[in-house]
Formats: C-alpha cells, structure tokens, sequence
C-alpha cells in the first residue's frame, strides 16, 4: 500500500469516527491529491415515475353517463327557456302594453237594435252549478271566435281569462273575481313560450299580465262546518297568453304566481255578484 494510499484511509477513518467533518476531510484530501477542494458528488436524484396522463375530469365523467346526459340536455331547456322569456320582455316594453281602459275597436255589423257588435264577448253564468255550490255560477263566453278587426283589446282578454280559468275542478269550484288584464302588442308564435294544444301557430299570440282575486270553494256538507267554505288568494301578478285555435276561437292562460300573493284566507264565503263582476 502507498503512502498516498494509507494517508487517505486515515482521513476517511477519522471522518468515520467524527473527529473530522466532511469539510476537513475534503481540505486534507485536497491537500495530500495536491489540488483543491472538491467537494464530494452528489448522489444523483432518485428516478421518478413518469406522471400519469391526465384521465377525465369528476364532471366530465358524470356527463359521459345516461342521467349526465339527461342533466345536461334539461339544464340546456331551461336555458333556452329563460333566454327566450327575457326576449319576449324585452319586446314588449312598456309602453307596448295596452290601458286596460282603452276601447274596444268595433267591427261594423249588420247587428239590430240592442245586439252586441260582432267581436264582443258576453259572460253567461252557470245557475245550475252555483247553486249546487250555494255560490255564484262559473262563467262561460257567449262567443270566441266573433270576426274583429284591430288587436285583442283587455275586455276581450278579460271575459276569455274568466271562461277558461272558471269551473269546477275535481270536488272544487274555482271563481275569479277582481279580474285586471293588459295585452301588449301581438307577437308572432313562439314554439318555447306558446306550447298549448291546438293553437294555430300562424296567428297573432298576445302577452297578457293583471290581478285577480282566486276562490276556490267546495259544496256545503263536505267540511266538518255545515256552512259554505271557500279559500281566497289574492294575486297582484298575474300572467299569461291569448290565442287562437285551428278553429280560430280565442283562448288566454292565466298564470298565477300564489307564491307572491299578498293575502290568502281561509274559510271565507264565496264572492257575491258584485264583486265577481
């Protein structure tokens, strides 16, 4: 063995027992080699795996599924919907919507004495079923599909919101009474909006929007109380959609959003005539 030789295993001995620290050694080292100080390599980083490729997202994966699909194609009505609801507001602004004071364009007739102009519509009572109910009658339309000229007027839109909405439902009659309607300006058909069976869909469709008062009563007798008992509901903000049928009759929905009412009572009598009308 060298001398060079025994010299480094002394040094490398010495770091092994702690006498000397890795600087030590390297500057002895250094100094025997007759060079300087280098420090020892590093040990090379430990190889790592490669990263795995990116897979699907939790959402993207919930999508590829039957019911994802189906979330996914319902959000996309919904969307639809709302987008073409904000249209239909915005095209009927509000100076596009009619005073409900405003009169009625008349149609010239060959009409006698007394009779009502063609496009006028009358509101017949239901004596029968009123009495039955001990209430006022529900209230069917003398006509709906009288020849007119001009626009729906709000006292057509209001007798066709009274028929289609009055009646009896299931064992409950349904009575309208304070009945306030607005038409806007005509629109074309709106394959979202206007979804109701039988339209024509080549007619004029009118935006309606008003108040009404909502009774719905059941028959004497079929309540613990022998008296008549009805629920009252009165909506401010109310709306809906009139028009035509392929028969050219005059229908009008009427939606109302009880969620906003501003007064509900129970175990109230029926509306009087009067307030009905």
């Amino acid at each position: 063995m060298s001398k060079l030789t025994e010299e480094l295993t002394k040094l490398s001995a010495l770091r092994e027992r702690g006498i000397l620290t890795d600087a030590e050694f390297a500057a002895q080292k250094a100094r025997l080699l007759g060079g300087e100080a280098q420090p020892d390599p590093l040990p090379p980083p430990a190889a790592r795996p490669p990263a795995p490729a990116p897979g699907p997202s939790a959402a993207a994966a919930f999508l590829s599924t039957t019911k994802g699909k189906v979330i996914a194609l319902t959000a996309a009505g919904v969307a639809a919907v709302v987008a073409v609801s904000a249209m239909n507001s915005r095209s009927n602004p509000p100076d596009a919507w009619q005073d409900p004071a405003a009169p009625r364009t008349a149609v010239p007739t060959s009409a006698g004495p007394g009779q009502a102009d063609a496009g006028a519509v009358n509101l017949v009572r239901d004596a029968a079923v009123g009495a039955e109910y001990k209430a006022p009658g529900p209230r069917s339309c003398s006509s709906r599909g009288e020849p007119r000229s001009g626009p729906l007027g709000p006292a057509e839109a209001r007798a066709y919101v009274i028929c289609d909405n009055e009646g009896v439902t299931g064992e409950s009659l349904i009575l309208l009474a304070g009945v306030q309607v607005q038409v806007s300006n005509g629109r074309p058909y709106n394959y979202v909006t206007d979804n109701y069976q039988g339209i024509d869909t080549s007619k004029t469709v009118y935006d309606i929007r008003g108040s009404t008062v909502r009774y719905t009563c059941v028959k004497p007798g079929l309540t613990l109380a022998d008296s008549q008992l009805c629920s009252r509901v009165e909506d401010p903000n109310a709306d809906g959609r009139c028009f035509q049928d392929s028969n050219s009759d005059w229908h009008c929905s009427w939606n109302a959003s009880v969620a906003a009412s501003t007064d509900t009572r129970l175990r109230v009598p029926p509306p009087s005539e009067a307030e009905a009308e």
